[in-house]
Order: structure tokens, then C-alpha cells, then sequence
């Protein structure tokens, strides 16, 4: 038989072709294994169990527009534990220092 030039790339070619290996693993019985990804070795880092009211606060600035366009800061309190609110404060507006 003449070599042709498919027929050379079969023969020199070497990565497999996933679905053909698949479907012969399958056929055989075999179990397919499947690649895992690699994931950076990092230490975990424990978070505190909250068991108890007040312990930890959780703040944060809320902004809300008016239907003039004025911006309203309020800034929030909340308890982590409870998740309830404990401050509500609307808060001057943000001036710029001139």
C-alpha cells in the first residue's frame, strides 16, 4: 500500500481522540477517569461561630436618589448574629473640601 499523507498523519499523530477512547472504555467496561482540576494549596481559614447577640456588626452606607436628583447617604448598623438593625442614620451630605 502507498503511503499518503493521511495515512502518515494517523500514524504519526499522538494525542487521542476523547470520544473514541471514551466509547472503547466504555465497551471494555472500564472506568473512565476524568481529569481534576489542580487547585492552589492554601490553609482554610476557620470564621468564628457567632453564639451570641452584639458580637459581631456588620456597618455599611447605603446612598438613595430623590426624585429631584438629590443623593440621601444612610449609614446602617446590623447585628450579625440576629440580623437585626440597630442604627439608621441618615447622615449630612457629602460635601467636597474645597
Amino acid at each position: 500500500m502507498p503511503i499518503t499523507a493521511s495515512r502518515l498523519w494517523r500514524a504519526t499523530r499522538r494525542v487521542a481522540i476523547v470520544k473514541r477512547v471514551y466509547r472503547l472504555y466504555v465497551e471494555q467496561g472500564l472506568a473512565v477517569r476524568r481529569r481534576r482540576r489542580k487547585r492552589l494549596a492554601h490553609e482554610q481559614q476557620i470564621e468564628p461561630r457567632l453564639i451570641r447577640p452584639n458580637q459581631e456588626w456588620a456597618m455599611d452606607f447605603i446612598v438613595d436618589g430623590r426624585a429631584n436628583g438629590r443623593m440621601i447617604p444612610i449609614l446602617s448598623v446590623v447585628d450579625a448574629f440576629t440580623r437585626e438593625c440597630l442604627v439608621w442614620r441618615l447622615t449630612p451630605a457629602w460635601a467636597a473640601v474645597e
